[in-house]
């Protein structure tokens, strides 16, 4: 600026001081699943707009100082945080830095909590009470129940009864009775056997209980017959009609001899009788495919039948999307040795969950049998197809109009629908 003074003009300079950025420190909440995604939008501000604006200029947002597990982005619109592939829980302070075109620096500080996600059963509702009595005079380990629990952080599964412990499957969890070293049942003490299941992942923990109906061993005499053969032989022979479980081997049959002309004259001895468990097999349907369904579908259908040797077998969907599956026992199947068991479209099951777009087709289940002792596995897959969109309200022949030059007009309205649109 010039200014006359006495002839002279005087040139005045005037300096203005460059503004400093601001952060505005602040904190935000996220589960520990909010992995590889913004998270929060840093606060910046600058009284020189013109900083803020020329970022190729030199404006730029950092983090300083913090918890590797998050960085700081820059986007179309300002700059992010940004969450790692992995997350624990607990409390974060990032200090980060913005620094303008001028060089003029700010700190602010962003507190990210990540909180826990609780485990998850799978299915989310276990079974609460065995489906068959144990025998008293078992002795063996024995598997009981298969299930699994879902979490992004390791999990470990207890049980609180010592009678009874908790395998690692694979990717899934077994409950087991102890072998007879850890394991003392008697009806007579305990008729039913309560306890509860943990699984923890070192933070959050679910629970569900579970009961163990204990049943009193028939003597096991009354298993077996003593038929007199060519004398002085005699057999002993199995019971037509009678159940034998391999958890109670071996069994114990107390033979007792008297001299028909000296009834003074006794013996006893005991006769072993050990029982070989014999695993169940898939006789038919498993492998197994489904009739094709449309993902459409939102209502209990069946979807196929399976046949296994064991008549203890139970069977259920061990792998994912088993709220929207599952197995039900035939009540009357063809031959009481070979029980048969349907797969089943559930009654929860919602489009969304059964979408043909957003899972692999054929869809894979894994189905886990086991008559107590082992258990077997196999693949049923679901032929789950796209329901093509459905054009309804559409007359075969429109409103009629006149020729010549035309005008927009409405001559037909259609409705075109796709449940899955």
């Amino acid at each position: 600026m010039y200014i006359a003074s006495n002839g002279i003009l005087t040139y005045l300079h005037r300096l203005k001081k460059d503004e400093d950025p601001v952060i505005v420190d602040d904190s935000v909440t996220i589960s520990d699943t909010k992995t590889s995604q913004p998270i929060f939008t840093i606060d910046v501000t600058d009284a020189d707009t013109t900083d803020l604006v020329a970022v190729t200029s030199g404006f730029s947002v950092m983090k300083t100082a913090g918890s590797s597990l998050f960085s700081v982005v820059k986007t179309a619109t300002g700059y992010d945080i940004r969450s790692g592939a992995s997350l624990s829980a607990g409390s974060y302070p990032l200090n980060i830095t913005a620094t303008d075109r001028c060089g003029d620096t700010a700190t602010g500080t962003i507190t990210v909590t990540v909180t826990n996600t609780a485990p998850v059963f799978v299915p989310v509702s276990l079974l609460t009470v065995h489906p068959t009595p144990i025998s008293d005079v078992t002795t063996t380990a024995r598997s009981l129940y298969a299930f699994d629990a879902t979490d992004s952080n390791p999990i470990t599964c207890t049980v609180d009864n010592t009678k009874f412990e908790i395998k690692t499957l694979g990717s899934a969890y077994g409950l087991w009775l102890k072998a007879e070293s850890a394991s003392t049942l008697n009806h007579d003490v305990t008729a039913v056997e309560s306890m509860t299941i943990t699984c923890s992942d070192g933070t959050d923990q679910i629970t569900s209980s579970y009961k163990v109906d204990i049943s009193d061993a028939a003597p096991q005499d009354s298993f077996f017959n003593v038929v007199p053969g060519t004398a002085p032989t005699f057999a002993i022979w199995v019971k037509a009609g009678v159940k034998l479980d391999a958890a109670t081997s071996p069994f114990l049959v107390n033979v007792q001899c008297v001299d028909d002309r000296s009834p003074a004259n006794i013996i006893t001895e005991t006769f072993t009788v050990p029982l070989l468990d014999k695993p169940p097999t898939f006789v038919t349907g498993i492998p197994g495919t489904s009739p094709s369904i449309s993902d459409s579908t939102v209502t209990s259908t069946s979807l196929g039948v399976f046949t296994v040797t064991d008549p203890d077998t139970t069977c259920s969907i061990t792998s994912s999307l088993t709220s929207v599956y599952e197995i039900r026992p035939v009540t009357s199947p063809a031959d009481l040795q070979k029980p048969e068991f349907q797969v089943w479209v559930s009654a929860a099951v919602t489009q969304a969950s059964i979408d043909f777009n957003d899972q692999a087709v054929p869809l894979p289940l894994t189905i886990t049998c086991t008559d107590g002792n082992t258990a077997i596995t196999g693949t049923f897959n679901v032929n789950i197809i796209d329901e093509p969109p459905v054009i309804s309200v559409l007359p075969a022949i429109g409103t009629a109009i006149n020729d010549g030059l035309q005008t927009v007009a409405t001559i037909l309205q259609h409705v075109q629908r796709d449940r899955q649109r």
